[in-house]
């Protein structure tokens, strides 16, 4: 395996650009097409996934010759022009009550009149002095912690004469409540600080989230508590009932946190490579999935209940099976009738990338072979294509390859894989036509609108 995947390759796989531009709806296939192209009917799932398809050929073509896609610089958005029509009519002046009730339901800070903007700055002074500003930053406004409509409300019933003198306890009121479910938060976050557990901020939010439920014994003792120390000390005696599954799930994120690092290292030994190659070249996204997936289970209290069970040794083992998976992936190519050079840049894509379940390198190449793509392209090539017109051939070489797909694998199972997923199929098997169809990759080459073809310049 060591012999057979060198660094370079890797290095070269993995610095190709992808084109990610948005592609538009293709043109009709010309009458010369081949009759299966031309009786074809696409479904609304396969136009939406043809764009996927059509950029995938481009990319086979900047990796096959080693072009990078020119990076273009962002639009600047236009603004919608100013709709005409008739004025509407005239409401009523508002009396200054009305006013700032309107303003309040609206919770936009910046709009509130001076008296509403006071009274609220002196409900979260108060509410910070109880719960410290940990709780209550500096620079919240009281709109974080309240809500507009019901302010608004019990305004709106008050007598004229005594909505001012009322604003400040309604605001601090109505912000109790948010102020301390995030005294509740705050709390949640010491705790686990001080036992040294590897939490993220998600699980953090998720832990407040559950203590803070009507049915939880913090959320019913909530009441009572009108500062951070005695939420806190709900939040701990609650916490440590539950220290058995925070230690779980803090070492699942620990050996989450490890997984590049640890595959690396194993995938180095099994190639002989240095592990920083590695863990700089690897796509690890499938690992973080499967590991997470574990992680949840154990969370769930469906695995891992064993009074041995090692939560290190389970995640090594979704560890090895992946690098395992690459490897033997990498190690089918050597079996396949493909040119040495292509083999090369295959084993380091699967080393690197690998494929979708149920993929095989073997039907990549059998799905290429059969489709003609190859030479349908090579004779529009011939015939002088260019331009906008070679894009449009392009695309329909992609349609060829998509339907023996679509007869190996079927709809479901690429309806499953998703346009994203079938696009790297569709790339490796751009590649094999391009190697096996005499005169394509020469003429491709030669061909002076390439860079602008692999920059979909087209408004494909």
């Amino acid at each position: 395996m060591s012999q057979t995947v060198t660094q370079s390759t890797a290095s070269q796989v993995q610095n190709v650009t992808v084109n990610t531009a948005q592609d538009a709806p293709v043109q009709e296939a010309r009458r010369d097409l081949p009759r299966e192209l031309q009786n074809a009917r696409v479904s609304n799932t396969q136009r939406a996934s043809t764009g996927f398809s059509v950029r995938s050929i481009f990319t086979a073509i900047g990796r096959f010759f080693g072009i990078v896609r020119t990076a273009e610089p962002p639009q600047p958005r236009v603004p919608a022009p100013a709709q005409g029509g008739n004025q509407a009519p005239e409401q009523p002046a508002l009396s200054e009550q009305e006013e700032a009730a309107q303003l309040i339901r609206k919770e936009d800070y910046m709009e509130l009149p001076n008296c509403v903007i006071a009274a609220g700055n002196q409900a979260l002074d108060e509410l910070r002095e109880m719960f410290g500003e940990d709780v209550i930053p500096i620079e919240m406004d009281f709109t974080k912690l309240t809500s507009g409509k019901r302010i608004a409300d019990k305004l709106s019933r008050l007598p004229a004469g005594e909505w001012q003198g009322a604003l400040k306890g309604i605001i601090k009121e109505d912000a109790m409540e948010r102020a301390r479910k995030l005294a509740v938060r705050v709390a949640a976050e010491s705790f686990v600080r001080e036992h040294g557990l590897s939490l993220k901020e998600m699980d953090v939010d998720k832990l407040a989230s559950r203590l803070t439920r009507s049915s939880s014994p913090v959320a019913q003792g909530l009441n009572g508590c009108n500062d951070l120390e005695s939420v806190s000390k709900l939040v701990n005696g609650s916490l440590v009932q539950e220290m058995p599954k925070l230690t779980k799930l803090s070492e699942s994120n620990r050996c989450i946190d490890h997984r590049k690092e640890w595959a690396a290292e194993l995938m180095a030994e099994k190639t002989g490579f240095s592990a920083g190659n590695m863990l700089d070249s690897v796509e690890f996204s499938g690992l973080e999935r499967k590991m997470r997936g574990l992680a949840s289970d154990i969370e769930a209290g469906k695995v891992g209940n064993e009074p041995d069970f090692n939560i290190e040794q389970a995640f090594r083992k979704v560890i090895a099976d992946f690098v395992d998976g690459r490897v033997k992936l990498a190690e089918k190519v050597d079996g396949l009738d493909i040119s040495p050079e292509l083999k090369t840049r295959w084993k380091s894509e699967f080393l690197l990338r690998g494929l979708p379940k149920g993929i095989e390198p073997k039907d990549v190449v059998l799905i290429a072979r059969q489709s003609g793509a190859g030479q349908y392209l090579k004779d529009r090539l011939d015939a002088g294509k260019t331009g906008r017109d070679l894009v449009d051939e392009i695309t329909n070489a992609t349609k060829l390859i998509d339907g023996k797909m679509l007869e190996k694998y079927g709809g479901p199972y690429l309806a499953d894989l998703g346009a994203e997923g079938r696009e790297p199929l569709v790339s490796l098997a751009s590649e094999v036509i391009m190697d096996e169809t005499p005169g394509l990759a020469d003429d491709l080459l030669g061909h002076d609108g390439l860079q602008a073809i692999v920059d979909n310049k087209f408004d494909l």
